[in-house]
């Protein structure tokens, strides 16, 4: 499924399905759904039976439910994030609560679910305070991404180049400081992370101004505060590009693994570019590559075995990217779907 930027009044979430055989890979699109604005982030429940999306919308924004029917998504009711411009969306482990990122608001709101994965009602809402050094981007804080990892919810906060790291009570959906957080160079701007199971202690985490990936080892619930548990820091673009030279920083988007979690792979918008990294025994990361994403403003993308599909915000396509055997090198297979600049590639 593709999220979008798209107006209210025009389609805003797709859902395709690419195949694939000997003869090579094909988009086929299903189906199309207007009448949500700025749908640019989406998730599906474990069930498969309910999709949320946001509208990212400012002073505030709002989360659509949609039930999961034979002929697509039907839309079932709309929720404040109590926020502006939420842009993410994560389950908890049980999911059993869902909670928001709002960018612009700074803030992180928890939602219940009931048994169904329909929200109930509001059980947390945290804001960040404070700001850094970026000029343009880091007056205040930016909740830019949240996600569950050894039994703690890590926030990614752009605006503070912190990642937060909180204890939550999964009955009460309440989360409390833990003081374990993560801290970046100043200026770096955490965007979102990924894990891999095979280095379950680690956090890869993309940086939007400084455009590089940084490899932490998780506090856990033992872990000491303040205490700083960096490994490495890697760049996404080549040694003869310039992260400073680029305007407000515009450039690391989104990290995801393969699906062997042998490499993990990092967008670069401004430079339309998908970096390689194959991943080493002890988890540490080596660039094998960068190449080109075959758009412009590669926001987001889905890894689908081999291939690789990306929603490529300001040309308003998707393309599609194959790995070779080994996945250090990505080639453009040429294949294009134009749609109202994509913003998000959800696998279903």
């Amino acid at each position: 499924m593709v999220g979008s930027y798209a107006e209210h009044d025009q389609s805003g979430i797709y859902a395709f399905e690419l195949q694939t055989d000997e003869g090579g890979a094909r988009l086929k699109r299903l189906y199309e759904i207007p009448g949500a604005a700025n749908p640019s982030f989406l998730l599906m429940h474990p069930s498969g039976r309910v999709l949320y999306a946001v509208e990212e919308l400012s002073p505030e924004g709002r989360v659509n439910v949609y039930t999961m029917e034979e002929d697509g998504p039907a839309f079932l009711e709309a929720f404040p994030s109590e926020g502006a411009d939420p842009c993410h969306l994560s389950l908890s482990p049980d999911g059993k609560f869902l909670v928001v990122a709002n960018y612009t608001g700074g803030s992180l709101s928890v939602f219940r679910l009931d048994e169904n994965g329909i929200p109930v009602c509001m059980t947390e809402h945290r804001r960040h305070e404070g700001c850094s050094v970026y000029r343009g981007r880091q007056e205040s804080p930016h909740v830019h991404f949240t996600g569950f990892a050894d039994g703690q919810l890590y926030v990614c906060d752009l605006g503070l180049d912190r990642v937060f790291c909180y204890e939550p009570d999964l009955m009460a959906g309440s989360l409390s400081d833990t003081e374990r957080n993560l801290q970046l160079p100043a200026g770096c701007g955490p965007r979102h992370f990924c894990r891999l199971p095979e280095h379950p202690d680690l956090l890869y985490v993309i940086t939007e101004m400084s455009a590089e990936v940084f490899v932490f080892r998780i506090p856990g619930k033992k872990g000491a505060a303040g205490e700083n548990h960096f490994l490495q820091r890697i760049r996404i673009l080549p040694e003869d590009e310039d992260a400073a030279a680029v305007p407000l920083g515009m450039i690391g988007a989104a990290l995801k693994s393969s699906e062997d979690g042998r490499f993990l792979f990092a967008s670069a918008r401004i430079f339309n570019q998908i970096a390689v990294f194959a991943v080493q025994e002890d988890g540490m990361l080596q660039r094998t590559g960068v190449y080109d994403c075959g758009g412009r403003m590669p926001r987001d993308f889905g890894v689908f075995g081999d291939y690789i599909v990306t929603a490529n915000q300001e040309s308003g396509n998707l393309s599609v990217l194959k790995a070779d055997p080994d996945r250090k090198s990505l080639m453009d297979t040429g294949i294009r779907e134009e749609i109202a600049k994509p913003s998000c590639i959800l696998r279903i």
